[in-house]
């Protein structure tokens, strides 16, 4: 596995593992083997298994392709920050996912619009 350049927000992964074509146009350039994922993206994932159009083990299997980064007090420490910046604009697990990307220094890949008022804090790439 490549050295991590992205970090994949939760709608992203979720929208890569149900091949859904019309985000696959949108994301054709983005490498899988340089992109990661927060222990809180697994968790949302997994979380939402047989809710949905895939499985335990499908999702496990499909996630098995990102490497997975943990939580730790220095990206809690980044995530209250971001917290308290954005307040009820922001989800308490959003803030952790951005926190982890910032730590990591890595470009967030996002579907979801609350995090672009960010921008000035880390690099995102906001997908429409």
């Amino acid at each position: 596995m490549k050295t991590a350049t992205h970090l994949l927000d939760t709608n992203i992964v979720i929208y890569l593992l149900e091949r859904h074509p019309a985000f696959l146009k949108k994301i054709h350039r983005l490498k899988i083997d340089e992109s990661a994922i927060s222990v809180i993206t697994h968790f949302e994932v997994l979380s939402g298994a047989d809710k949905g159009k895939m499985h335990m083990e499908a999702l496990l299997e499909g996630l098995n392709q990102f490497q997975i980064l943990s939580f730790d007090e220095n990206i809690s420490l980044n995530a209250v920050q971001f917290y308290k910046k954005m307040g009820r604009n922001l989800k308490f697990k959003d803030a952790i996912i951005a926190a982890t990307a910032k730590y990591y220094n890595l470009t967030l890949v996002t579907a979801d619009r609350d995090f672009k008022f960010l921008k000035d804090k880390l690099k995102i790439h906001l997908i429409n």
